[in-house]
């Protein structure tokens, strides 16, 4: 039997379909129906009951957050919904009180990580977004960023965290061989440098209680959700321990590149999203010049993905999106306006 990642995509999902009918009775929910949202890195599923209530079914890749990890994840969403007034996912345990939970099929040997989360209604951001809206986004940010600053971990609470050492050092893909062989020795030296100067910059922040918490790490666009002018925000999977401007970072970047018409209607949404943040929670001093240490930070998730990633849809478009990164990396070192946000 070949390894998974070695069959087509198609099947794939074929073996993902089966692994979905024989996780979904394990939350009582036999003979509802399943669509594909994405599969990218996890595989998630729309699950519809007969009567139409909805969940989502996420499906953890083989490399993905561990078993503990993920249980982390499920108890900062436990506090989020029990503590505030925050729309996020609800976990959902199974029969047997279990909120993350291990299977396998014959055509699928590593055991993969299954949770069931509440279905939150709504879409993306979109251009011609109101400026009050945005100011509501950047305050949902803000309060999520409070709850962190006072969220006691329970015992066992693992995340990753989201700094210098994760992004660039030992375990990225600068640490790694076969990648950097892969890549020109221009878009190595690129990634080197940048490696260096945000190591540098960083050593100039303040690492405290202020700065530095549990935040999204994923917070763009496409995770947070509109609807009768409330706020949601999905997907928390990647969440982490990090600076608290790296999620700041990553909605501004996610609107200048999928909200905003035009570069010269950024400042404006920028502003607004600033404003309902600082109403909630104090902005650092010199906030464009972390932001854009952040943005590079966040660009550098990306390109750790696109370049470890044994996803055959995430491989037909990274090496696009990764040349693009690159080119902003290069503003980067060479201060240019074109890498701010």
């Amino acid at each position: 039997m070949q390894p998974f990642e070695n069959v087509s995509y198609q099947q794939q999902l074929h073996h993902l379909q089966d692994l979905v009918e024989k996780v979904l009775p394990c939350y009582g929910l036999q003979g509802a129906k399943s669509f594909l949202l994405q599969y990218e890195d996890n595989a998630v599923y729309l699950i519809t009951t007969c009567t139409g209530e909805r969940f989502v079914l996420r499906i953890s890749a083989a490399e993905g957050q561990s078993a503990v990890e993920q249980w982390s994840e499920m108890q900062w969403l436990q506090a989020l919904r029990r503590e505030t007034h925050l729309l996020v996912p609800e976990p959902i345990p199974t029969h047997d009180g279990t909120f993350v939970m291990s299977a396998t099929v014959t055509e699928i040997l590593e055991p993969r990580q299954c949770v069931l989360l509440s279905w939150i209604s709504g879409e993306p951001p979109e251009p011609g977004i109101q400026l009050e809206i945005v100011e509501r986004i950047g305050a949902f940010t803000a309060y999520l960023h409070l709850h962190s600053e006072h969220f006691v971990p329970p015992t066992g609470f693992v995340r990753p965290s989201w700094d210098w050492e994760r992004l660039f050092g030992v375990s990225s893909v600068l640490n790694n061989e076969k990648v950097m062989v892969s890549l020109t020795h221009y878009q190595q030296e690129v990634l080197l440098a940048v490696s260096t100067k945000i190591l540098q910059a960083l050593n100039l922040i303040d690492k405290d209680a202020s700065s530095w918490g549990l935040i999204h790490a994923d917070l763009h666009r496409d995770n947070i959700l509109l609807h009768n002018e409330k706020v949601g925000i999905i997907d928390f999977d990647d969440c982490g321990w990090g600076y608290y401007l790296f999620d700041v970072a990553s909605v501004l970047d996610s609107f200048y590149r999928r909200v905003v018409t035009s570069h010269e209607g950024y400042p404006m949404l920028k502003e607004a999203y600033l404003t309902g943040y600082s109403r909630v929670r104090a902005l650092p001093a010199h906030l464009d010049t972390s932001l854009r240490i952040f943005k590079v930070m966040r660009d550098m998730v990306n390109v750790n993905f696109i370049l470890s990633s044994k996803n055959l849809n995430v491989q037909a478009w990274g090496y696009q999106r990764l040349e693009k990164i690159l080119a902003q990396f290069v503003s980067y070192l060479e201060d240019s306006l074109d890498c701010t946000i």
